[in-house]
């Protein structure tokens, strides 16, 4: 490996290298421990050299080793000084193609590519051109700095490179030593499930998927239109009992009673009215969705109704008889018809209330599961409300790996969408731990254990039935610490 050195008080005039080469002399080979743009650096450990006098100069050979064989260039070196087992010589005299290749050498040594030799060969073999630039045997020094910038930047790449796999590999020594299981987990438990509220046919849906809701909006609406005629009927038969409250008749002294009422023919109105109403009884009886009871008390509403819209033959006054009861009786008997009527009243309000489904919280509409005019039975889910709650997380193990976990053990949730970490611990296990509405999603075999999770921060929120990962961590505590260092890395 080639090294550049420089020190700034040094007496040398240019940088050292520790590139590898030889130095011959009579004979005998010698190491280089270093050398630069004008000397060298030669190890001597028997002092075979110390015969050399102070500026005397020597005939040696620099022997560059290149791909298991190795080139030598004659040089003239002149004796400096010595420092314990290190003699210094300065280059005095050297050929122009040595000088080139020994140049060429030094920068294919600091590039990292020394082995070249068929460069090294043409730099002898190519003709010495005259010129009046005198070429140092190194490096300039805009080369030099060039040399120091690619060094720097190469630095810096395997710097980088080391941190990352040494990041990762922590990362891993950490995940080993923390975590006992991975898994798959889906968001729940921030669902409410609207179920119609009787059987029937959905007459209006009022949102549709991603709508917000407040509480107490209307959402959709069952079929009411029995329940609404009923209601009708019991209304006017209300109000006729009002009316004969208000008027009773008079009792006789043979027991009997009796008053003229003076005949009044209804309106065209009133009379369509009448009719339109006892057409559409008949339509709900045919289609069975009202009782033959309910159709009798049409049909003998209708009979009376047209009855008292005929007029009498013999005279236009028309005579109603009682039956010996008092007034006062009669009074009472009128009196509890109208509370039954108003009671019966009540009852069919609240029905027709109770089939206006409206939305008991503020929330979000996950899914329409019905649409209109579709029929649905009681209790059979409409629309899917995402509601402003903390979800869990439903995951599952297989048998032998469930054995292994604890309540309350540590778990980290990773939400992929949002690239974030959560803090949270096994809140139930088994197959109380499943909801119906998430079943669909996850599918638990034989085999395979629910496994139901919550969240230590009360304040996460995440969507209903999204897909994140689920750690679980080693339940001891030695393992704990490293919770910290999994949440931020």
């Amino acid at each position: 490996m080639a090294n550049i050195h420089h020190n700034g008080n040094y007496s040398r005039k240019a940088h050292r290298l520790d590139i590898p080469i030889l130095l011959q002399y009579k004979n005998q080979t010698y190491r280089v421990e270093n050398w630069s743009t004008i000397g060298i650096g030669v190890i001597c450990e028997d002092q075979s050299l110390d015969h050399l006098q102070k500026e005397e100069e020597v005939e040696v050979s620099i022997v560059l080793p290149v791909d298991q064989s190795s080139i030598g260039l004659n040089v003239t070196l002149r004796f400096k000084n010595k420092k314990g087992e290190i003699y210094g010589f300065e280059i005095s005299k050297i050929d122009e193609k040595n000088r080139r290749a020994l140049r060429h050498y030094a920068t294919l040594a600091i590039e990292g590519e020394p082995d070249k030799l068929e460069t090294l060969m043409s730099d002898l073999v190519m003709p010495v051109v005259a010129t009046p630039i005198k070429e140092p045997i190194l490096l300039n020094e805009s080369e030099d700095k060039e040399i120091h910038a690619n060094f720097k930047k190469k630095v810096m790449i395997y710097s980088a490179a080391t941190l990352v796999v040494l990041t990762f590999a922590a990362y891993i020594f950490l995940y080993n030593y923390s975590v006992m299981y991975s898994s798959v987990g889906v968001v729940g438990g921030n669902i409410a499930k609207i179920r119609a509220p009787a059987k029937g046919l959905i007459e209006k849906e009022y949102v549709k998927r991603g709508d917000h809701v407040k509480k107490g909006m209307h959402l959709f609406d069952i079929d009411a239109a029995d329940e609404e005629y009923l209601l009708e009927v019991e209304r006017e038969r209300l109000i006729s009992l009002k009316e004969k409250y208000k008027r009773p008749p008079t009792q006789g002294r043979g027991g009997s009673s009796a008053k003229t009422v003076p005949f009044k023919k209804a309106s065209k109105e009133e009379t369509a009215r009448e009719l339109k109403r006892y057409e559409r009884a008949q339509e709900l009886y045919k289609e069975h969705l009202i009782t033959l009871s309910h159709f009798n008390d049409a049909q003998r509403r209708y009979d009376a109704f047209v009855k008292r819209n005929t007029p009498p033959a013999p005279k236009r006054d028309v005579v109603i008889y009682g039956g010996g009861t008092s007034v006062a009786e009669l009074r009472r008997n009128i009196k509890k018809s109208i509370r039954r009527t108003q009671l019966k009243i009540a009852d069919l309000e609240r029905k027709i209330d109770y089939k206006h489904q409206r939305a008991p919280h503020d929330a979000t509409v996950f899914s329409v599961i019905e649409r209109e005019h579709e029929h649905v039975e009681y209790s059979e889910p409409v629309m899917l409300l995402n509601v402003d709650e903390t979800p869990y997380i439903l995951t599952k193990l297989r048998e032998e790996d469930a054995k292994n976990i604890h309540m309350n053990q540590p778990c980290i949730i990773f939400d992929i969408t949002q690239n974030k970490k959560y803090l949270a611990h096994v809140d139930v296990m088994g197959y109380a731990a499943a909801e119906s509405v998430v079943n669909k999603t996850v599918e638990v075999s034989e085999h395979e254990v629910p496994i139901r999770i919550v969240f230590e921060d009360q304040s996460v929120r995440l969507p209903f039935n999204q897909h994140v990962d689920v750690w679980l961590l080693h339940p001891d505590n030695a393992f704990r610490e490293y919770v910290d260092a999994l949440i931020w890395i």
